[in-house]
């Protein structure tokens, strides 16, 4: 038997409750709140610990013991930068692919071959 939440307008099972939190997105995903409320906490500390010249607040005399960055933080900014160089590799593999089916060549290609170094040897 499942067990039943009781509210006026009727009753709601829990499974259903959990799949009702569920569907509310990323923007309601508590792993995801937990870590950019971290992220934002470490950001903080290092701002106000080791301040940025001109922001109006005086350098510390010795150097702060700041927290590393999460391991997490620097495998999504890597993951993030794969996929960006994945992206521009396939880009390109496509300009490519386009300019051999069209038999256009790319203007850019063509002005760098133009303004490239006369060969020292002739």
């Amino acid at each position: 038997m499942k067990p039943f939440i009781s509210f006026p307008g009727g009753t709601l099972s829990l499974t259903a409750d959990k799949d009702s939190r569920r569907t509310l997105g990323p923007a309601f995903d508590a792993a995801r709140i937990k870590e950019k409320e971290q992220k934002s906490a470490i950001d903080t500390e290092r701002y106000y610990s080791d301040p940025e010249e001109g922001c109006g607040l005086e350098k510390p005399t010795t150097p702060a013991l700041l927290p590393p960055f999460p391991t997490s933080t620097a495998l999504a900014i890597k993951d993030l930068e794969d996929s960006i160089r994945k992206q521009r590799k396939r880009n390109q593999e496509v300009r490519a692919l386009m300019q051999a089916v069209s038999g256009k060549k790319d203007a850019a290609s063509t002005e760098t071959k133009a303004l490239a170094a006369p060969d020292p040897s002739t």
